[in-house]
């Protein structure tokens, strides 16, 4: 028998007449069989399909098309750490709207925001706003490329959000699962701001929560990609890996240098040295 990662009871409520879930409840327990004792967390999700504009007018074709496609316009998951799902128990929500749908149903623009709990004040304060740009939408929904926005509140400035990184994500291949197995990512500042780094990243062994078990990545420092900076493997312990991604244990390997067949584009071969460092 396989080691206990973690266990999920997941509880559907309504449909709609699409067939798409617009709630359901998702408990999280450390233990083989459901014990109040052993949870990890207590999870609502609210899922809306209705499609609105910028004031808040319903859009009927687009609302009709993205229920077709099982893409909600709002999604909300409050998480509780406790089954009483109570203001004290509540500990942090995500909103997700999409802001954009294509002709077809697909999101071409998210904006998610995190909030979590002060814990000095008890009252939910914003954490983090991503926002996703999906481009270039195969017939399989799949975007071959991101543009990816992430801000945080502004410490010197009360009320505002500073972006924190901003990036142009380039995915060339997608398995049977929708899980990118090659990438490219370029990371600046801002848009149109100082680049950061260019990663060629290969992942492989997906999970069912679509964490890959092995990832290969070779960092470049320039956007021509003349100079490869870090080269290393990070290899996730398949055991700790939760049903919902989070990873409890990485292996990540450095090497001395890398080349990347394919003009750059195809599979990474890493260069070993007597001093690799391993770090777990």
């Amino acid at each position: 028998m396989a080691d206990l990662s973690q266990l999920q009871v997941i509880t559907y409520g309504t449909y709609d007449t699409f067939g798409n879930s617009t709630s359901q409840v998702i408990d999280s327990y450390s233990s083989a069989t459901p014990d109040p004792t052993k949870l990890i967390d207590h999870k609502i999700i609210t899922n809306d399909y209705t499609v609105r504009d910028a004031n808040g007018v319903i859009d009927q074709a687009a609302t009709d098309i993205a229920r077709r496609h099982g893409n909600a316009y709002m999604s909300t998951v409050d998480r509780y750490t406790s089954l009483e799902a109570t203001p004290e128990s509540l500990i942090e929500e995500t909103i997700t709207k999409t802001n954009l749908f294509d002709n077809r149903g697909n999101a071409v623009k998210q904006t998610s925001e995190t909030f979590v709990k002060d814990p000095s004040t008890g009252i939910l304060q914003l954490q983090k706003e991503t926002t996703v740009e999906n481009i270039n939408i195969d017939n399989r929904g799949d975007a071959g490329l991101q543009h990816i926005t992430i801000k945080q509140p502004d410490p010197a400035n009360a009320g505002e959000l500073t972006i924190v990184t901003y990036q142009e994500i380039t995915n060339r291949h997608f398995d049977a699962s929708h899980n990118v197995d090659n990438q490219m990512v370029y990371t600046y500042t801002e848009s149109g701001g100082v680049l950061l780094d260019v990663q060629e990243i290969r992942s492989e062994g997906f999970t069912s929560s679509g964490t890959a078990q092995k990832q290969t990545i070779a960092t470049y420092s320039d956007a021509a990609k003349t100079s490869i900076t870090d080269a290393k493997v990070v290899e996730n312990d398949v055991k700790s890996i939760t049903p919902q991604g989070y990873v409890g244990k990485t292996k990540i390997t450095r090497y001395s240098a890398a080349t990347i067949a394919d003009t750059g584009t195809g599979a990474i071969s890493l260069i070993p040295a007597d001093d690799n460092k391993e770090l777990v």
